[in-house]
């Protein structure tokens, strides 16, 4: 777990003024029969990631997330939670949950997130600064452990034996399978650190599930890049399906993205770009892979999102989960898809209509990460599903400048030529969009890029509440514009066309003249000189 100097600081946590709180309440009594106290927190997706659940997860807090508009429903349950959370700065509907809860039980604690404890209608027991890390939240909620529970030590998870593997403790969870860090056990004693991602148990009997697993393993096993996830291993232990793969220390695009939010920060250019790029070359590698006669094997990830792209603590990005890819073939034989595969978010337009596919789908998916990384929200915004799948389908990409005002120019024109509708406008390779990437960096010549990506990636990772400040006095708002390669490209091609039209309008221009000639013209022409040639013979031999 990552320190914070906040967590040292106790006194920062405790609400001063109205809440008049000290830890009076700390060692109050609950009911003997709780295993894992509950810990309710009300209309706070906003401060929710991967990491806080893993860490209240550990230290034993069964943690549920609710909004004020399930309340009525869940009223019903009866829940006794141990402690509340909710944001000091909310009110309104979010407010009768804490209203029902302490009417039924005044010494319930309630804890706030964020700097407006004073005036909040309810006194709170303690406050958590906005944007702390997890430790954070565990030192505050320390106190409020319930007193018939003091007495038992949350239990970290216990390593488990897995064939040849030692599963350490799992990193992530999905609908399909679970991701463990995991040593290797060697007899001479050299474990070697990876990742086993195994299906789940209810998934065991499921083909599809299977054949998604062998599918993933057999293309991303025929793959090495710098900036692709290695496979080591596929196999069954014990019933259970697995591979073993490269592990990485680091936070997938959408954890990343979602502590910069809680942060109110974004991606700043110069390190979506940074990210971007390797993002693309990965892809690009993908997309020219060939058998061993030479031939394009015609790969496509189809699953491109920020789930999917790891970055690690130096920055390093890697591209996971090739369950779905695929290879794309002639539009012959690729019949209109049924099911759809991958995120909806992230799709194209001809991915979320089953239409046929080919490698210029995966760019335009990075295009709607890129867009993510600069403004922290999705591409596309609708109020249910049926919207969203009508603005996927439609192509209604957002104008990225009206939502970040001040995104550059020459970053809003590789967005915009990353997500066209009509393939034949997009990048006609990822490897273009890369090079369009690196001209912009290029362009802005910073010699501590690299370092400063690293830096920013560490302490987004920790959700230092610094990040802010270090954002705003390392990256300053790109007002300079450049001409991008691609776009030099595409001028020489128009160049090419215009002359190409030229030519075919003068070949055309002929016909029309030649056209116009009446037909008799040359018979008769030829008629008199072949008499011409007679009578000139007939001079000359009479």
């Amino acid at each position: 777990m990552s320190t914070n100097p906040d967590s040292k600081m106790r006194a920062d946590w405790l609400c001063p003024g109205k809440a008049g709180i000290s830890n009076k309440n700390a060692q109050r009594s609950f009911p003997a029969a709780m295993k894992n106290p509950l810990l309710l927190i009300l209309d706070g997706e906003e401060f929710r990631t991967p990491e806080l659940e893993r860490a209240l997860q550990l230290k034993g807090w069964s943690a549920k997330w609710i909004e004020p508009a399930d309340w009525p429903e869940m009223r019903e349950e009866g829940m006794e939670p141990s402690v509340l959370i909710a944001s000091s700065v909310r009110g309104g509907a979010s407010m009768q949950p804490i209203y029902d809860f302490k009417n039924k039980n005044p010494l319930m604690p309630l804890i706030l997130v964020g700097e407006n404890a004073i005036g909040f209608p309810v006194g709170a027991d303690a406050c958590i600064p906005n944007g702390a890390a997890p430790d954070v939240w565990l030192e505050a909620l320390k106190p409020f452990w319930p007193a018939a529970l003091s007495s038992e030590t949350p239990q970290e998870e216990k390593p488990e034996v897995f064939g040849k593997y030692r599963l350490i403790r799992k990193i992530a969870s999905g609908g399909m399978a679970d991701i463990y860090k995991a040593e290797q056990l060697e007899p001479l004693g050299f474990n070697r650190v990876l990742a086993i991602k195994r299906i789940l148990p209810q998934r065991q009997q499921d083909p599809v599930f299977i054949k998604m697993l062998f599918d993933e393993a057999n293309v991303a096993g025929s793959l090495s890049h710098q900036n692709i996830v290695q496979i080591f291993d596929l196999g069954i232990e014990s019933g259970t399906h697995y591979i073993a793969m490269e592990y990485l220390d680091g936070d997938n695009l959408s954890a990343l993205i979602s502590k910069a939010k809680e942060l109110g920060i974004t991606f700043p250019e110069p390190v979506a770009a940074s990210i971007i790029i390797q993002a693309a070359e990965a892809l690009d590698y993908v997309h020219r892979m060939r058998d061993e006669e030479g031939r394009s094997l015609k790969l496509l990830h189809r699953d491109i999102s920020p789930h999917n792209i790891l970055v690690s603590k130096e920055g390093v990005v890697k591209i996971i989960d090739f369950g779905i890819a695929k290879a794309a073939g002639p539009p012959s034989d690729q019949s209109r898809e049924t099911t759809l595969h991958g995120k909806l978010p992230y799709m194209s337009p001809e991915q979320s209509l089953g239409a046929p596919t080919d490698h210029r789908t995966d760019i335009y998916s990075l295009g709607l990460v890129l867009f993510e990384l600069l403004t922290a929200e999705h591409c596309f915004q609708a109020d249910d599903e049926l919207g969203l799948l009508e603005k996927v389908r439609t192509g209604m990409v957002r104008d990225i400048r009206k939502v970040k005002s001040d995104t550059s120019k020459p970053m809003a024109r590789i967005l915009d030529k990353a997500t066209q509708k009509n393939l034949s406008s997009r990048y006609n390779s990822a490897r273009n969009m890369a090079l369009d990437l690196t001209a912009y960096l290029d362009h802005l010549k910073l010699e501590s890029l690299e370092n400063d990506v690293v830096a920013f990636i560490k302490m987004l990772r920790a959700a230092q509440v610094q990040t802010k400040a270090f954002v705003t006095s390392r990256f300053l708002p790109v007002k300079s514009d450049t001409a991008l390669p691609s776009e030099k490209t595409d001028k020489h091609s128009a160049k090419k066309q215009d002359e190409k039209k030229k030519e075919k309008k003068k070949e055309k221009k002929k016909e029309k003249e030649e056209k116009k000639r009446p037909v008799w013209i040359l018979p008769t022409v030829c008629a008199l000189l072949i008499l011409l040639a007679y009578l000139l013979w007939l001079s000359v031999n009479l």
